[in-house]
């Protein structure tokens, strides 16, 4: 064996070195050459050996993937009538669940303990529990969210905001520094601005989603709060509400923006509620029908409404983006015309002028871009205008013309197929109302309306047969609104009613079958199902034994029928039926507190007969439905209507806890939502049974830590799985 020299690298000798420089030989020149050659020995059977590996280990998997296979064969065969659920939701979705169900309980118990149960604590106690709670459940979401427990940390910042409120309501309650000698509506303002201000500082130190959004809901309240012991008059709550929509818009740019806008909406509402009322003034106005007075001036809200109601259209206008303005603007103009005779005292049949001048803009709009806000003014606008010119037969006669003509230039601009046809029909129905109306205003009497009633149906009839046929279904529509009540008026006007029956049959007879499209198939089951529930209910059955046993019948047969039934109309008609049979066989029981042993019965009845019919993967809805249905809400009913009964209240809450914690196991819908409907239900029932002074706080914060630990064990190991998924790719 040689090596290269070191020095100058010419071949030398282990044992006499380097014949070139002289040097003796090298030892680690040496070992570097031993080892690689016995590297070059060993990767070869390394790869041998990895080969090895890897086939033994495809080995195991495949006989892993066999046993599994044969062991659902054979519980499959030991359990051939069962068959497994499938998920139907994912584990993340039950743990958002619980914890907003958790979240819930916790905050009835803490508001029910503040309310109530605290009364027995002195004023520095009470100071001292609260502060303490608090200052406890605030300083545990940054801890969960260092353990990555990012949910369970929202859930607990969520309670601790709501704990805020609660120590402002106790500081007002124990009169802390003679708080409780302040206006009640002007205190509570300032509370929820400082919990806002609190809630706001807290998610940005902690990074936390959910205070944000407390704090977005907790400052809705405060101006008007604030703003309400100054009794501000129709104009300065119109003021109040549109500040607080348009600062709810302006945070358009941030991932609250989905619940600013609803929160703005509602304040929208909020704001022109004054305008609405100053509508209202204006119909009460124009009447009696036919009959108004002329001169008669809607009574007066100030000239300041229509102004606040523009001021505010310009502060939406400025805070929203581009694509909101021209449903503001539109919005604004329809409010304003609607207080605008009110505003200034102008006479009724103005109304109907300012309301279809802005209907017509709004219509202009719609038939370039079809989007809801025109079609709702259009709508609140044109009833408004036609409900208002009803004051005189003349003007009505006048807008309904208006609104022909409206709704045929709709027709005709309209870009999209479903606004022209509501225009078309706009078009044609508004004909026979015009015919009355102007036959009213020439003094005609009621049979002069009867017959250009007539007429008008004849000719929509006529219509209909016209091209294009594509309007034949809206021309008939019209006709048959016109002829149907062509009897009735001819009974009132003193007119041969034969007559116009017939007339009425032969208009009518124009509806040829398909004309208005397929009456769907489950409308047609559900009226089955009504005559069979009221035949086997309602029907001559002389003793309570024979109603529960006809009851009973149906319940299996529907419950049957809702689980193994062939499509899903004859499924829901099951159910349907199913949870009326349940309930009747509950309330038919005889009087006494023993109505859950009936509903245990029949629900269980339900249930058996479902698993029963079962075959194969069913929706948890139709195979738990009725059981659930017959089971828990009977007894929430109860609770519900009537006061007392802590026992009931306190078995269905458990009950319902049990339920939800089930279907959250095996991932039912059914079991997860009835459950934690009825969980939610009892809870809030607990709330507004506040003034009771049985310290019952302890059950709702119980099963409220019972969830929210059960999420955060849920949260924990999920997030545990993903660890372990991230370090096997970094193994592989």
């Amino acid at each position: 064996m040689t090596y290269p020299c070191p020095h100058c690298r010419a071949i030398a000798s282990p044992e006499t070195g380097c014949p070139n420089c002289g040097r003796g030989p090298d030892a680690d020149a040496i070992e570097v050459i031993n080892a690689d050659a016995e590297i070059a020995t060993l990767l070869p059977q390394l790869a041998t050996a990895q080969a090895a590996v890897h086939d033994l280990q495809t080995r195991i998997g495949h006989a892993y993937a066999r046993r599994n296979q044969a062991a659902n064969r054979v519980r499959t065969s030991l359990r051939p009538d069962q068959p497994k659920s499938a998920p139907e939701t994912s584990s993340r979705a039950i743990q958002t669940l619980l914890f907003l169900l958790g979240g819930l309980l916790l905050a009835v118990a803490a508001i029910v303990f503040t309310a109530v149960a605290w009364s027995q604590f002195g004023v520095g106690g009470r100071a001292a529990i609260l502060a303490s709670f608090t200052a406890v459940t605030l300083a545990i979401p940054p801890v969960a969210l260092r353990r990555g427990l990012r949910s369970a940390a929202e859930t607990v910042a969520a309670v601790g905001v709501l704990l805020l409120l609660l120590d402002g309501y106790a500081a007002w309650y124990v009169n802390l520094f003679g708080l409780a000698h302040t206006d009640p509506a002007r205190y509570a303002g300032v509370v929820f601005g400082v919990t806002t201000a609190l809630a706001a500082g807290y998610a940005y130190l902690t990074g936390l989603t959910g205070p944000r959004y407390a704090a977005l809901l907790v400052a809705q309240p405060a101006l008007p709060l604030l703003v309400a012991p100054a009794d501000p008059g129709p104009a300065g709550w119109t003021l109040t509400f549109g500040i607080l929509a348009a600062l709810n818009a302006a945070i358009h740019r941030t991932r609250l923006a989905p619940i600013a806008y609803a929160l703005g909406g509602l304040a929208v509402l909020a704001a022109i509620t004054p305008a609405l009322v100053a509508a209202a003034r204006t119909l009460d106005t124009a009447g009696p029908l036919f009959h108004a007075t002329w001169s008669a001036a809607v009574p007066s809200t100030g000239w300041r409404l229509p102004a606040a109601l523009a001021v505010v259209t310009a502060a939406l206008f400025a805070t929203l983006p581009a694509r909101g303005r021209p449903a503001v603007l539109l919005g604004g103009a329809a409010a304003i015309a609607l207080a605008l005779p009110s505003g200034l005292h102008l006479q009724w049949w103005t109304a109907p002028i300012a309301d279809l001048v802005v209907v017509a803009a709004a219509l202009v709009l719609a038939t370039r871009h079809p989007r809801p806000a025109p079609l709702i003014a259009t709508l609140v606008l044109g009833l408004h205008a036609i409900g208002a010119a009803f004051g005189r037969p003349g003007v009505a006669a006048a807008a309904l013309t208006v609104v022909a003509l409206l709704g045929l230039a709709t027709t005709i601009r309209a870009r999209h197929a479903a606004l022209a046809g509501a225009g078309l029909l706009t078009a044609l129905l508004a004909p026979p109302a015009i015919a009355w109306t102007a036959t009213a205003a020439l003094g005609l009497g009621g049979a002069g309306q009867l017959r250009a009633l007539a007429v008008v149906a004849a000719a929509l009839a006529a219509a209909g047969f016209l091209p294009p046929a594509t309007r034949r279904p809206f021309a008939l529509v019209a006709a048959l609104t016109a002829a149907a009540p062509l009897p009735i008026w001819a009974l009132v006007a003193g007119e041969p009613v034969v007559v116009y029956a017939v007339l009425a049959l032969l208009l009518v007879a124009c509806l040829r079958p398909g004309t208005l499209g397929r009456v769907p198939e489950i409308v047609a089951l559900a009226a089955a199902g009504f005559v069979l529930v009221v035949a086997l209910s309602a029907g001559p059955l002389p003793t309570r034994t024979a109603t529960l046993a006809a009851l009973g019948a149906l319940l299996i047969t529907a419950a049957v029928t809702g689980t193994a039934g062939r499509t899903t109309e004859i499924r829901g008609l099951g159910v349907a039926v199913a949870v009326v049979a349940g309930w009747g066989w509950v309330f038919a029981a005889p009087p006494g507190a023993v109505l859950e042993s009936y509903s245990m019965v029949a629900s269980g009845l339900a249930l058996a007969a479902a698993l029963l019919a079962r075959r194969g993967p069913t929706p948890s809805w139709f195979c738990f439905g009725p059981a659930l249905t017959t089971a828990l809400a009977p007894s929430l009913v109860l609770i519900l209507t009537d006061d007392g009964q802590h026992l009931r209240r306190l078995l269905l809450g458990v009950g319902a806890l049990a339920i939800l914690l089930v279907g959250a196991r095996f991932r039912q819908l059914a079991p997860v939502l009835a459950g934690g409907g009825t969980l939610a239900l009892v809870a809030m029932h607990e709330l507004v049974m506040v003034w009771d002074l049985v310290p019952r706080w302890i059950p709702p914060a119980a099963g409220g830590l019972l969830l929210v630990l059960i999420a955060t064990t849920l949260e924990r190991r999920r997030r545990d799985l993903a660890r372990f998924r991230r370090v096997l790719a970094r193994m592989g």
